[in-house]
C-alpha cells in the first residue's frame, strides 16, 4: 500500500483536489516553457522577417492612434470654438429704394430701348 492515500473526511478530498490542480498547472507551464526556444539561440530568417513586420505594424498602429487623438482634439477645439462664437441673427430686410415693387426691368435700371448686341 505504498502509493495509496487514505482520507478521513471530505475536507481532505477538497484539499487534495486543489493540490492536484495546482500540480497540473505547474507541469503544463514547465512543458510550455520547454517547448519554446531559448533566447540564446539565433533567430531564423523567417523569424527575423516576422519581427520586422510586427515592428512595422506596431509603428503604423501607433501613428494611427496619434492621428486619431490629434483629430479628436481638433474636433473638440472646433466644438468649443463654435459654441463660444457669437452669432448674429439674420433677418430679411425690406428694400428702401423700391419697396419690393419691382415688376419691370426698368425698375432695376435696364434700358430696353437702347438696343441689343
Amino acid at each position: 500500500v505504498d502509493e495509496c492515500v487514505v482520507l478521513s473526511s471530505d475536507e481532505d478530498v477538497q484539499l487534495i483536489k486543489q493540490i492536484l490542480q495546482k500540480l497540473n498547472a505547474i507541469s503544463l507551464k514547465s512543458h510550455a516553457a520547454a517547448a519554446r526556444p531559448s533566447r540564446n539561440e539565433p533567430l531564423t530568417e523567417k523569424e527575423k522577417q516576422l519581427q520586422e513586420e510586427r515592428k512595422k505594424l506596431m509603428e503604423m498602429k501607433k501613428l494611427e492612434e496619434q492621428e486619431k487623438t490629434r483629430i479628436k482634439a481638433q474636433i473638440q477645439a472646433d466644438r468649443r470654438d463654435t459654441k463660444d462664437r457669437e452669432s448674429r441673427e439674420s433677418r430679411a430686410r425690406k428694400l428702401d429704394k423700391f419697396g419690393g415693387k419691382m415688376t419691370k426691368f426698368e425698375d432695376i435700371g435696364v434700358d430696353l430701348n437702347k438696343g441689343g448686341g
